[in-house]
C-alpha cells in the first residue's frame, strides 16, 4: 500500500486501515510506503519499485492520477494486479479495481451535518488543500450545493488554496 505522504492525516488512516485489514488475513504481508511530504516523482519511483517486490498486487493512493497512467498500466501489463485507492485511475491507466466512495455526497453530508452552525447571511471561506485534484472538486461541489439550497443568502469565497502539508495549511487558515 503506498499513499501520497507520511504526514497528512487522511493518507495516515488509509494505511492504519490496510494494516489492519490485512491482520485480519491470514498469509497477508502488507508494506506500506509513503514519501514524507507530497511528491508526486518520489511515489512513481516508490510505485515502480513495489512492482519488483509485490507481484501479488499493490494498493495506491495519489494525490497526481495523471503522473500515474503509465506506471499503472505498465504494472497491469507486468501481470502485477493494481487497485487504485480514493481517486480512480484515468483513463489509458488499465486500472479496473477502485476502493472508494462518492465525494460529491460525502461534501454534501458534511454541509448538512454543519448547517446548524452556518448562518444564513454573511460570508464563508471555502477552502482546497489540492486544486485541481478532482476528488477534492467533487466533495467541495457537494458541499457548495446545499449552500446553494438551504442557505441561498450566504456568499462563498473560494474555493481558495489552504496548501496541503499540515503546517502550511495552518498557516493559509491562520492568514486567511
Amino acid at each position: 500500500m503506498i499513499v501520497a505522504d507520511s504526514t497528512e492525516n487522511a493518507f495516515q488512516e488509509m494505511t492504519f486501515g490496510a494494516q489492519e485489514a490485512a491482520a485480519h488475513l491470514p498469509g497477508v504481508k502488507l508494506s506500506t510506503a509513503a514519501p514524507p511530504t507530497t511528491n508526486a516523482a518520489a511515489e512513481v519511483q516508490m510505485f515502480q519499485s513495489a512492482q519488483q517486490t509485490s507481484k501479488d498486487g499493490i494498493g495506491l493512493m495519489t494525490v497526481a492520477p495523471p503522473d500515474f497512467t503509465r506506471p499503472f498500466s505498465q504494472a497491469v501489463d507486468a501481470g502485477v494486479p493494481v487497485v487504485a485507492v480514493d481517486a480512480p485511475g484515468l483513463p489509458g491507466s488499465k486500472v479496473d479495481t477502485f476502493v472508494g466512495n462518492s465525494n460529491t455526497q460525502i461534501g454534501a453530508g458534511v454541509a448538512t451535518a454543519m448547517l446548524s452552525k452556518i448562518p444564513s447571511k454573511g460570508q464563508i471561506v471555502i477552502g482546497n488543500p489540492i486544486p485541481g485534484l478532482p476528488l477534492l472538486q467533487a466533495r467541495i461541489n457537494g458541499f457548495l450545493s446545499v449552500l446553494k439550497a438551504k442557505r441561498p443568502g450566504l456568499s462563498v469565497i473560494g474555493p481558495v488554496n489552504v496548501g496541503n502539508e499540515p503546517t502550511d495549511n495552518y498557516n493559509h487558515w491562520n492568514s486567511l
